[in-house]
């Protein structure tokens, strides 16, 4: 019988990787790629093998081909995590897009099977990174004191799970600048107070959650939604606290992070929290029997009229409010309305870049990256022409846009450079903005890409009709320099049309790009290229 190895402290752990795949040239070459990064990383082709190495040295990280043979990469998961040497252990899953099953574990990831190298390795990266911050928190909470860190590092569940796993007893006190709402309508201030929340946890377990206005779970799920913010742990035991939620905590966190992510796919159909919000049906017409959760809506909806407010007066947790309110819209017994927004100007053909779903997600991505009390810093998009060109037909196309402002040099009839630089802007608020970048494919701006591409949102490579293979190979080693995702753009003169079959082939040189074949304006009330470009716009949306 073999001795049980030595456990490894949590910082040594936090450099652990193990790649369970039963493809092992894509195994071996992700292990390359970590390794290169000063990761320690073993590599197992089946299920029974990485159990075997996840148990005799034991990982931070285990990224596992999701039908893993002998062992299901889920098995897997779940037998580390009965076990309380291992239970900590993060698993990143490639599969399909869509798999059969959702995973719903705090720490948990799913990315597609077809990803490149270069897109796995930033994930990895990045849980790695939240790794050592679970670390550090379990090492600076030892002894009774005070943890404090950004929820950018540490989301709440993370934090309730190593509370939870440790069977730490004390408060978790979180704070946000603003109410988490994105857009207000006009005429009404915006919320410069913030938003405070607490938590309380006694051997792991949660009592209480409370964030104004709401508690109990409700408070516990709208909370598990921060993803910007400040928290502060202290540790202590409250033997007086009393008890107001007595779910286990992984029901609840599966619970909340499923919700999470259904809101998150759903969001462009939900209604914001900014809408009002009217009965279009007398209350003598409505149904008598009806679903519990329906009839507390029904009745906050003869009391209010903001979305916000319903969602706020309704005991049941937010997401399930909208997704009612979403079916009495459908069902023609509820009107949805949206004032003029601060800052935006309504066009009257909705032909806006981004819908309002789009704007909060890309707010609460760049405000994540802002010092707190600062001006959100501007998205970034870097912008690879393939020559002269085609960044003509690039911002002629642009100039179609009211939000594109051009940077010096790139205005109407201008004859555009080649060069490093801005191209000009896309304001979409009074606040929110996106930067594009131009970096020219050529060899001598090789050294400027990575500082070019640092914190933009993806790479957008221009190219003029056909799209040689050659172009692709160069492109795809511009991506994985920057580390971005890589968009591609065919841009079409009026005679001219393209196959997307044709670029088949091509394209496969590739492992995860998108292709948009765009035809240049025929005059000014042709809206299609318009209708193509919001369509590419919202591929870099986080």
């Amino acid at each position: 019988m073999s001795p049980m190895p030595a456990r490894a402290s949590n910082r040594e752990i936090a450099h652990r990787v193990l790649v369970a795949d039963s493809h092992l040239g894509r195994a071996e070459k992700l292990a390359v790629a970590c390794r290169e990064v000063g990761l320690d990383v073993e590599v197992a082709p089946n299920g029974a093998l990485a159990l075997e190495h996840a148990l005799q040295k034991t990982p931070a990280l285990i990224v596992g081909e999701l039908d893993l043979p002998l062992v299901s990469a889920r098995k897997l998961a779940e037998i580390l995590r009965a076990n309380p040497r291992t239970h900590g252990v993060r698993f990143i899953y490639l599969g399909p897009e869509n798999p059969s099953q959702p995973l719903f574990e705090v720490g948990d990831t799913l990315i597609p099977v077809s990803s490149s190298r270069e897109a796995v390795l930033a994930v990895v990266q990045e849980q790695l990174l939240r790794c050592q911050h679970v670390a550090e928190l379990e090492e600076a909470s030892q002894s009774e004191g005070i943890v404090t860190g950004e929820l950018q590092n540490l989301p709440l569940a993370d934090l309730l799970q190593v509370a939870h796993l440790s069977r730490k007893s004390g408060r978790f006190e979180l704070e946000r600048v603003g109410d988490g709402e994105t857009l207000g309508l006009e005429g009404e201030a915006p919320t410069e107070n913030g938003e405070r929340g607490l938590v309380v946890v006694r051997d792991g377990d949660i009592l209480l959650a409370q964030t104004s206005p709401v508690e109990g779970e409700k408070a516990l799920f709208r909370m598990l939604a921060w993803r910007e913010g400040s928290f502060r742990f202290t540790a202590r035991r409250d033997p007086e606290a009393p008890a107001k939620i007595a779910a286990p905590v992984r029901a609840l966190l599966s619970e909340g992070l499923r919700q999470l992510a259904e809101w998150d796919r759903l969001a462009l159909r939900l209604p914001p929290l900014s809408s009002t919000v009217t009965l279009a049906v007398e209350t003598k017409d409505l149904p008598h029997i009806v679903h519990p959760l329906t009839q507390e809506v029904l009745l906050a909806l003869e009391h209010c009229d903001r979305v916000r407010d319903v969602v706020d007066r309704c005991a049941y947790p937010d997401y399930q409010v909208l997704r009612t309110l979403q079916t009495l819209t459908t069902r023609n017994m509820v009107v949805l309305g949206a004032g003029p927004v601060r800052g935006l100007t309504p066009r009257e053909d909705g032909s806006a870049l981004f819908s309002d779903a789009q704007l909060r997600c890309l707010r609460d991505h760049l405000a994540s990256g802002t010092p707190r009390g600062g001006r959100i810093a501007s998205g970034k998009l870097l912008v690879v022409p393939e020559g002269a060109d085609v960044l003509t037909d690039w911002l002629r196309l642009l100039h179609t846009l009211p939000e594109f402002e051009a940077a010096p040099g790139f205005g109407r009839g201008a004859t555009p450079r080649e060069e490093l630089g801005p191209l000009g802007l896309l304001r979409l608020d009074s606040e929110l903005e996106i930067e594009l970048v131009q970096i020219p494919a050529g060899e001598a701006y090789q050294p400027l890409r990575g500082l070019a591409g640092h914190g933009a949102l993806a790479s957008l490579h221009l190219h003029a009709g056909g799209v040689p293979e050659r172009a692709l190979e160069k492109t795809a080693a511009i991506d994985a320099e920057t580390g971005l995702p890589g968009l591609h753009v065919v841009l079409l003169s009026a005679k001219q049309k393209l196959d997307a079959a044709a670029l088949q082939d091509p394209m496969s040189a590739l492992d995860d790009a998108s292709l948009f074949l765009m035809p240049l304006p025929r005059g000014p009330m042709d809206r299609e290229p318009v209708e193509l470009l919001r369509n590419l716009l919202a591929r870099i949306v986080p």
